[in-house]
């Protein structure tokens, strides 16, 4: 960027500071004064520190906000957003913490996935016989796929 000009990208200085780059040599790399770069974070409100909090405490976060809206339920706020709203708010929430936490957020039916997985492979057995069907050993349910013709 020519020196001078002074037109930044939030996004452009997120990933140069993330990558441990000073204020000082975004602005030297962008010709603007170290205060400029400063302004476009606290004009966003974007601060490193912060960002780096919420990801590590991201799930404790989604949980607070539960809640903190569980409470409201029961309180005067009821009045202002429908019981329906502060509802799908608490599931959104609740979906958002076990996927952070790396816990299921639907309930998965172990019977139908093992019939999906067996037509699969049902499938990829009769594939195996066409392509290959001197070649197949039906003990092992493999086949030995030999090299096509040479590139000519």
């Amino acid at each position: 960027m020519p020196k001078g000009k002074g037109v930044l990208k939030l996004q452009l200085i997120i990933a140069e500071l993330k990558s441990g780059k000073t204020t000082k040599q975004i602005a030297d790399h962008y010709g603007v004064t170290p205060r400029a770069v400063s302004d476009m974070c606290n004009r966003h409100g974007f601060k490193l520190r912060d960002l780096q909090a919420y990801k590590e405490h991201k799930a404790d976060l989604l949980a607070f906000k539960q809640s903190q809206i569980l409470d409201a339920m029961g309180k005067d706020k009821i009045k202002e957003a429908s019981l329906r709203d502060q509802a799908t708010t608490f599931n959104i929430l609740n979906n958002a913490e076990k996927l952070e936490r790396g816990q299921a957020t639907s309930n998965v039916n172990i019977n139908a996935l093992t019939a999906d997985i067996s037509a699969v492979d049902a499938e990829i057995d009769k594939l195996t016989k066409l392509l290959n069907p001197e070649e197949y050993d039906p003990e092992t349910q493999e086949a030995e796929i030999s090299p096509g013709p040479p590139d000519g």
